[in-house]
């Protein structure tokens, strides 16, 4: 580097700067300063290139000198800055070469980065302040900037705020714009007092200012501001917001276009981020962003002029604008309205609670400007209108049903202008806007199904139009397919009889298209044109569809045969072919043969079997009954070697192609010893799910083989199902199909496997060496039940009579087991003819024993859910009489309530409905907790069954005693029905809710926290009941998230004290409630409020601050944006968190918390 030659100045740098990257490479000290010196000589060299590779080494070299050293870097580089004598050239180097030593400074060295504030920082400031020069203002305002971004909070804000607010007001541009981005990242970490007289400033310099460009220079800062801490701004925003509204209208700014464009972009940017703070100004931006996104000056138009104008007008206008003098170049009025539009966005987006009227402004509003001229507003249209139908869909799946009504009838009123518009852009020139008025369309056709059936005349030309066009690019013709699809899926298929002749060409044309994602799309439509064209039953069309199946049909095919085309098109063919068989086979026997054997062929290809089972088990299930039995042989035989593959969706897929093969073709005399063995290793408790499919397909296959399946299900299938049933895991569907399967096989052969064969297995299950799981015992008594009812009545009395005679005998076990087998049999069958039953039923409920008391209550409600004439006077009769019994049976009566929730069982309970009510009613006041919580089951299940007889008298109990009271509530929480649908019971429980909710303001604690998990339960599963009154009780809910002084009482154990907090669960039931909310009720909630209490849990217990940190993430997911206002609360307690250590003798579980 010493050497005058520059070649090798500049290979010498280079050999340094490979060395610099190396982590091995070190400096020795006595040569490190010499380096340095030589490097920062270098900068002032004649050589662009020599200078290039000096600043290139300057940042590596800063991260293996010594800290000192690194500063006398600095010291230099700013003094070659800072230096009246430096050249324009040296200085431009220096700044770069500064650029690249601070960010080369490690956060984490404090020496440095304090040498940066301390040292350089003040050298900046001062050069701002009293350097005449702008060119070297503006290398300091870049470096400010990046001191700011690398240490933030550690600068002097106030200094530097100081120096920086005069220069908004200079006549220089670039200046300008560095002022506001350092403004910018001042803001962020400014304390309260800068922050308000940064704030100040930058209104009272609107409010004066003289000149446009410094008064768009003052919006602009704000808008800067705004989208780094918006959640600061939102205080401000009744002085800000007014002021730019003026500046809007301004008729001394009138011809201001960017003055105009700066106002709009700083109320996009207040919308997204000041979303609450916006909502008293929100109608005026609206009614301004509405105003100006029509603001055209240089182009006269009537909006509501004939929206069908053609092509050809069109293109005569836009000539004789050409022809006139004005330019488009010199027409700046298009960033109004863009700006205008993108504001309009933010309100749409943010704002999902004034849907409604969105729909009634903006919505005609954005259709009008459909016809924008200029390209890149047009777009910004479709994209604010698309984001309207989004949100539709967002508010359509979590509003209540009224809600989701007027929502649709608003949209319904815009969908015939708006697709008549939309259509007219379809025959534009431009593939851009084509491709955002695709987008609207596919948005449109997924919010409202079926909306343009009356207009699909309007869209087949356009659609063309973009299929056939030969310059149109790829991705315009993937959209118009795509669009095409849906449009078809979603419609009725009569609306497109009329235009299969024309659609179909250019469908047939992109399924043979080289291009593979065309290819692709082309397939999904051709198959969606195959189902449109020939509707499945009951739909009979007089259309003629039969011209039309060879050209799909060989199109798919050839796609079909083809073997070096991308995986996608081989699937997209594969589904066609098979929908197109499915629907049209009957028009193809004779071609079938051949199609059927490529079929196989991919069935046997590794890379596309998973396709072709699912296409086969697609032509299986038609209503054609398509002949297989040219491949059906080998295709059982391929996919019962499937089930033993890894891949569990090939399985899984196989499984569900072999049931419907089965059920519609029957089963082959092989298939018992080709697909049964396979099925024994699925049995099993590792993968309930295959457990399912595969029972369900023994299942069809022992109905279809009959005997013939006798001796595979004995050797193969039997056993796993009794190892299965024995499983603690077994439930659900997995439980249901074995259930059946034990059904068939009493009638499968009951000459091998006879019903005492399978009776015997199944209890001999608790005299074996390993005890059954206590869950085992219900599983092995619904097997019982099952093989039971499927045989003979004498078969079943026999073993009922056996449980009854070896019942005193018996161990716990097996009379745990007969308890369980009797209660199940019971509810299927009438016991009512054992008489010694009942005596029977009553000891057991005074055994020793607490599980086997539990399933003799368990067995009383059953055996009267199938006689109920006889056992449920009894029943109610031995709960008034026997105290000591009434836990256990209204136990029963809580299984006999819940059982008979059909139509029938509703007209069987409804002679005993008064008695039942009035026992009810009595011991809805008892002390004990567990006789209470069953209680309101009981009257929660009841008010489903008889709404009007129930819940009157339960809000009269709102206002008994404590106990009344909470079993009241709790009886509300199991009103509310499970199902997602609405209810018949849900209208007349609504009016009830607020009175529940009152109820939060209970003295008793019992009370509010029955009230709390009624609240949560509703939430999750009806939240319409609660939504509209939800704001009003907001603030009783934030209450119990308090801590309570008064309920921690503090116990002395001797040599320490134990303090047992008794509000915790209340506690922690309310941030249940706050955290099911965001998911189903997340727009009637005040976010800033809701993160106050968040912040206030995250200092609670630590099961809280797990509910806090989970709301947090879905906060952060949902509302990401509110969420940043109220993040200053939440910093604190993080830290707090992330910084906390595990005790040494802390325990596993309090360690993993």
């Amino acid at each position: 580097m010493a050497q005058k030659d520059k070649d090798f100045q500049y290979m010498a740098i280079a050999d340094l700067l490979a060395e610099l990257e190396k982590e091995s490479f070190k400096l020795d000290p006595a040569v490190e300063s010499r380096v340095v010196a030589g490097l920062l000589g270098l900068l002032n060299t004649s050589s662009n290139n020599v200078q290039e590779q000096a600043v290139k080494c300057l940042g590596p070299l800063a991260r293996k000198v010594k800290e000192t050293t690194v500063q006398e870097m600095i010291d230099s580089l700013t003094e070659n800055l800072l230096s009246e004598k430096s050249s324009e050239e040296l200085r431009d180097i220096s700044s770069m070469g500064l650029k690249a030593v601070i960010a080369a400074v490690p956060a984490d060295s404090n020496v440095q980065c304090g040498f940066l504030h301390k040292r350089l920082t003040p050298k900046l400031i001062q050069c701002l302040q009293q350097q005449s020069q702008m060119d070297v203002k503006v290398y300091c305002l870049d470096l400010i900037i990046d001191v700011l971004t690398r240490l933030g909070r550690q600068v002097n804000h106030d200094a530097v705020q100081k120096a920086v607010l005069p220069l908004l007001m200079s006549n220089l541009s670039p200046l300008r714009k560095r002022c506001i981005t350092c403004i910018g990242l001042l803001a962020v970490s400014d304390p309260d007092p800068l922050f308000s007289q940064l704030l100040e400033f930058l209104l009272k310099g609107i409010d004066s200012a003289s000149r446009a460009d410094h008064i768009r220079t003052f919006i602009q800062c704000i808008s800067t501001i705004g989208g780094a801490v918006g959640y600061r701004v939102g205080k401000y925003l009744n002085a800000i917001v007014p002021m730019i509204v003026k500046y809007c209208g301004n008729p001394k700014f009138d011809q201001d276009d960017e003055l105009r464009e700066n106002c709009f972009q700083a109320f996009e940017v207040l919308a997204m981020r000041c979303t609450k703070e916006m909502t008293p100004h929100i109608d005026s931006v609206m009614s301004l962003a509405l105003k100006f996104i029509k603001y055209d000056p240089n182009y006269a138009a009537d909006d509501d002029e004939n929206e069908e104008m053609d092509v050809d007008e069109a293109a005569e206008d836009e000539e004789e604008e050409e022809a006139g003098d004005y330019s488009d170049d010199d027409d700046m009025s298009w960033k109004v309205r863009r700006s205008s539009t993108k504001c309009l966005c933010a309100i749409i987006t943010t704002r999902i609670d004034l849907l409604h009227t969105l729909y009634q402004k903006v919505g005609p509003v954005l259709i009008s400007r459909f016809r924008e001229r200029e390209e890149n507003v047009k777009v910004d249209v479709f994209r604010a209108f698309t984001d309207l139908l989004r949100q539709t869909a967002i508010s359509n799946k979590r509003s209540s049903s009224n809600f989701v009504n007027t929502t649709n009838e608003l949209l319904g009123a815009l969908i015939p202008k708006a697709v008549a518009r939309i259509t007219a852009q379809l025959r534009e020139k431009s593939a851009k806007t084509r491709l955002a008025a695709f987008a609207v369309l596919k948005e449109l056709v997924a919010v409202a199904p079926g909306c343009m059936s009356a207009r699909v005349s309007d869209l087949v030309p356009g659609l063309v139009f973009s299929l056939r066009e030969k310059a149109a690019n790829s991705s315009l013709r993937v959209e118009a397919l795509a669009f095409l699809r849906l449009l078809l899926a979603s419609h009725p298929p009569e609306v497109f009889f009329p235009h299969v002749a024309t659609l179909a060409p250019h469908v047939l044309k992109a399924m043979g298209d080289p291009y593979y994602r065309i290819a692709a799309e082309g397939l999904r439509a051709g198959a969606q044109l195959a189902l449109t064209i020939r509707p499945a039953a009951p739909f009979t069309p007089s259309f003629e569809f039969r011209p039309h199946v060879p050209g799909l049909y060989n199109a798919a095919l050839g796609q079909l045969r083809a073997q070096d085309i991308d995986q996608e098109v081989k699937e997209c063919a594969l589904y066609c072919v098979g929908t197109i068989i499915a629907v049209l086979g009957d028009e193809l026997r004779a071609d079938l043969p051949a199609c059927l054997a490529l079929l196989l062929d991919r069935l046997r290809n590794e890379i596309t079997r998973l396709t072709a089972v699912k296409v086969l088990a697609t032509i299986a299930a038609s209503e054609l009954k398509v002949d297989l039995s040219p491949i059906l042989p080998d295709a059982f035989a391929e996919l019962a070697s499937f089930l033993r593959k890894s891949n569990r969706q090939l399985r899984q897929s196989s499984l569900l192609t072999l049931g419907t093969l089965v059920e519609q073709y029957g089963a082959p005399s092989t298939l018992s010893v080709q697909v049964l063995p396979e099925l024994s290793a699925l049995v099993s408790d590792a993968d309930l799910f295959l457990s399912h499919l595969a029972l369900l397909l023994c299942v069809q296959v022992m109905r279809s083989a009959g005997a013939a399946a006798t001796p595979a299900v004995q050797e193969r299938i039997v056993p796993q199902a009794f190892e299965l049933v024995k499983s603690p895991l077994l439930q659900g569907v997995a439980l249901t199909t074995l259930l059946l399967f034990f059904s068939e096989l009493v009638s499968l052969n009951p000459k091998v496997i006879t019903f005492e064969f399978l009776i015997d297995n199944l209890l001999s299950m608790t005299k074996q060496k390993d005890a059954l799981n206590k869950q085992a015992y219900t599983s092995v008594a619904q097997g019982v039940a099952a093989v039971c009812t499927s045989a003979k009545p004498s078969q079943r009395d026999t073993v009922v009579s056996k449980f009854i005679k070896e019942f005193p005998k018996a161990k716990d076990d097996g009379k745990l087991l007969s308890l369980l087998a009797i209660g199940e049999i019971g509810r299927r069958a009438d016991l009512s003819h054992h008489e010694t039953l009942h005596a029977l039923l009553m000891l057991a409920l005074e055994q020793p024993s607490e599980e086997v008391k539990h399933a003799a209550s368990f067995a009383l409600g059953n055996v009267t859910v199938g006689s109920m004439e006889k056992y449920l006077p009894m029943v109610l009769q031995e709960i008034t009489a026997h105290a000591q019994r009434q836990y256990l049976l209204l136990h029963s009566l809580r299984e006999i309530i819940i059982r008979q929730s059909s139509v029938e069982g509703q007209r069987l309970l409804q002679p005993y409905l008064p008695s039942i009510l009035t026992l009810l009613f009595t011991h809805c006041e008892s002390t004990e907790e567990g006789t209470r919580n069953v209680v309101a089951e009981c009257l929660g299940k009841m008010s489903l069954l008889a709404p009007q007889d129930v819940l009157p008298i339960l809000d009269e109990k709102f206002a008994g005693s404590t106990f009344a009271r909470a079993t009241a509530v709790t009886a509300v929480k199991y009103a509310v029905s499970e199902s997602p649908t609405p209810a018949a019971s849900d209208t007349q429980l609504q009016p009830h809710m607020p009175r529940v909710l009152r109820l939060l303001q209970d003295p008793e604690p019992l009370v509010r926290r029955s009230v709390l998990l009624t609240l949560n339960y509703t939430a999750h599963h009806k939240p319409d009941l609660i939504r509209d009154i939800l704001p009003e009780f907001l603030p009783s809910l934030y209450a119990e998230t308090k801590v309570r002084p008064e309920l921690i009482k503090e116990m002395d154990l001797g040599p320490f004290k134990h303090k047992d907090d008794q509000g915790l669960d209340i506690r922690k039931n309310a941030y249940e409630c706050m955290y099911t909310f965001l998911d189903t009720a997340i727009d009637r909630i005040d976010i800033q409020t809701f993160v106050q209490h968040i912040a206030q849990g995250m200092s609670d217990h630590y099961d809280i601050k797990m509910l806090t940190h989970l709301m947090l993430i879905r906060l952060a997911n949902t509302a990401g944006a509110a969420l940043l206002e109220g993040v200053d609360r939440l910093v604190e307690p993080l830290r707090e968190t992330i910084t906390s250590k595990v005790k040494h003798n802390e325990v596993g579980c309090a360690e993993s918390r």
